[in-house]
């Protein structure tokens, strides 16, 4: 299970946004939002889960085919970019992946925000359904590698089946590779 301290990284405080909203909508020039530059570009924190997937003897989570998930949204382009890299690099048949839902919906009473699956939402690429935990949410599967994360519940993850844990949330390695 991933320990997560203060000490070790830094983020931001939860975010809450309106229903169908999420805090990396366009923002116009002047940055009124703490994910945007002054310019309006947006400012996409370090990711939390930084460990990756190595060939090496020994390595923490090995090269295995079927052990490891890519969770994205299709409307993410950090997520999109995951899927290509695993479709460019031949891996399909080797990660698994899903989507959730284009949009945030709520995770709790208190009006937290986060992608969420929903069986009745699909696309001609695949269902918005969590196939590997049957989860509701990305706040869930972030809760099962880590209870009591509460920060940003952000796609793309890359998912250890074998040590149910998330391996990467970071763009760039979340592909496996």
């Amino acid at each position: 299970m991933a320990q997560i301290t203060q000490d070790k990284h830094t983020s931001p405080e939860p975010v809450t946004a309106p229903a169908g909203t999420s805090p990396f909508d366009s923002i116009p020039q002047g940055g009124n939002s703490k994910f945007h530059d002054e310019k309006g570009r947006v400012i996409r924190p370090d990711s939390v889960f930084r460990d990756f997937v190595s060939d090496e003897p020994g390595a923490k989570y090995p090269a295995e085919a079927g052990r490891y998930h890519l969770y994205i949204n299709l409307a993410c382009p950090w997520a999109n970019g995951s899927l290509a890299a695993l479709h460019l690099k031949g891996l399909e048949d080797t990660i698994s992946w899903s989507t959730t839902k284009p949009e945030w919906g709520p995770v709790n009473e208190e009006g937290r925000m986060s992608w969420v699956f929903d069986e009745t939402e699909n696309t001609e690429l695949a269902k918005a359904i969590d196939p590997v935990n049957g989860l509701a949410s990305m706040c869930e599967v972030y809760q099962k590698a880590c209870p009591g994360y509460n920060t940003r519940f952000t796609v793309p993850v890359l998912w250890d089946k074998k040590t149910n844990t998330i391996v990467n949330n970071g763009a760039r390695k979340s592909s496996g590779c």
